[in-house]
């Protein structure tokens, strides 16, 4: 091949000359060597081009050959300072990791879009609730759902809620965002992001929000449009999972969560709740029921209710008292009466808005015409208005006991 390429060369070369000879004449040497310039022009294009035709065929096939990416030694007549072109590893450089697919794409992203149906029925990575989760005894770590819910005991268990799709980690394709809850009649709640593992397993990205400190419920989930998961949080608790709206003096807001990398934090919305006044924290006490000797064939008992307000509004609130069946109220005769199928009657007293750190008491008077004993556990409750809200029930009953 290289006796060929010197062969073809040189014809270019001699038929060269044999075209320059003739304008070589004694006495005319300017005009001669100006024709010879324009001629050499013509034909050192043409040799050029019929040079690169034939040096870069047999380059080619030594390439191919030996199996050098780093091309063929310099040619006769080529500079010898690096041409610059693509960037190649040499003996001593690392392997990539990475392989992009023929064609130059980028390696394919997992698909992380999962829908509720089937998310429903996946076994997932759940990550812990709060400590100080409204409800207490709800599972966390690696658990099998079966329709939508993870069982724990009786009507006690983990559902899936509902699920948005966004690109949480911005790897061009969209994760799965869902809302969970734990408990029963009352519930806590937490948002998590589930992807797909190069094999297609579902694994846990991150939580977004769980419910916790002044963040009591988290009733809806939904994508900004930045991209960032949009949690309405509220500062009261809800009923039943949040399947209906909750009451009116909840305070709701929409805050926004982004992956930073590691974790989900906070990218909009408000960062606290403002006081809420239509929501204070009731306390009651009871003395017992206690009757005196008959007089004239009837008995007189009485009993008296203190309310405390330990919240921060003043606002309407009832008293309600439980008593057997066969008492008979006497005072105040502005209460309420209800009876029951069942040998229980109940007596609500109206109360005028009580002050913060105020304090009220409730005197009830009742006649019985003979002994009653209680087949239940007679007791008195304060309970805010319909359109309020008291954040700690465990205060707001208190036993009392029946004497004759």
């Amino acid at each position: 091949m290289a006796n060929f390429d010197d062969q073809m060369l040189a014809g270019v070369f001699a038929e060269f000359r044999n075209e320059v000879a003739p304008y070589v004449r004694s006495g005319g040497a300017a005009a001669a060597h100006e024709t010879v310039r324009h001629r050499k022009r013509v034909r050192a294009i043409a040799a050029t081009a019929l040079a690169a035709l034939f040096v870069v065929a047999p380059v080619t096939a030594y390439a191919a050959m030996s199996g050098d990416s780093h091309g063929p030694p310099a040619q006769v007549g080529e500079s010898q300072s690096p041409t610059p072109g693509p960037s190649t590893p040499g003996p001593s450089s690392p392997e990539p990791t990475t392989v992009a697919p023929s064609g130059g794409a980028s390696p394919k992203v997992p698909d992380g879009r999962i829908s509720k149906a089937e998310l429903d029925d996946a076994t997932l990575d759940i990550p812990a609730w709060a400590p100080d989760a409204y409800v207490g005894g709800c599972l966390s770590g690696r658990m099998k759902f079966t329709d939508g819910a993870h069982f724990i005991k009786d009507s006690f268990h983990v559902w899936v809620e509902e699920v948005v799709h966004a690109d949480v980690d911005h790897d061009g394709a969209r994760e799965t965002v869902a809302r969970l809850s734990c408990g029963d009649q009352v519930s806590t709640f937490q948002v998590v992001a589930f992807d797909r593992d190069a094999a297609g397993v579902i694994r846990t990205v991150g939580q977004v929000a769980v419910q916790s400190g002044a963040i009591k419920t988290i009733c809806d989930i939904g994508v900004g449009t930045r991209g960032d998961i949009e949690v309405e949080v509220g500062d009261f608790r809800t009923p039943l999972r949040c399947l209906e709206r909750p009451p009116a003096f909840v305070q709701l807001q929409r805050r926004s969560y982004a992956w930073n990398g590691t974790r989900f934090v906070q990218t909009g919305g408000p960062t606290e709740f403002p006081v809420n006044h239509k929501v204070t924290d009731l306390a009651i006490t009871s003395s017992d029921l206690v009757f005196g000797a008959p007089v004239n064939g009837v008995r007189h008992g009485s009993m008296t209710v203190t309310v405390s307000n330990l919240g921060p509004a003043a606002l309407p609130f009832h008293v309600i008292v439980s008593v057997p069946a066969g008492l008979q109220l006497s005072r105040p005769s502005a209460c309420k009466i209800e009876t029951f199928p069942q040998p229980v009657v109940s007596v609500t007293c109206d109360q005028a808005a009580l002050a913060a750190a105020a304090r009220t008491t409730v005197t009830l008077e009742f006649t019985a015409a003979k002994p009653v004993t209680p087949d239940f556990l007679p007791q008195a409750v304060a309970k805010l208005a319909d359109r309020y809200g008291d954040p700690k029930l465990s205060n707001d009953e208190a036993r009392f006991t029946v004497k004759f």
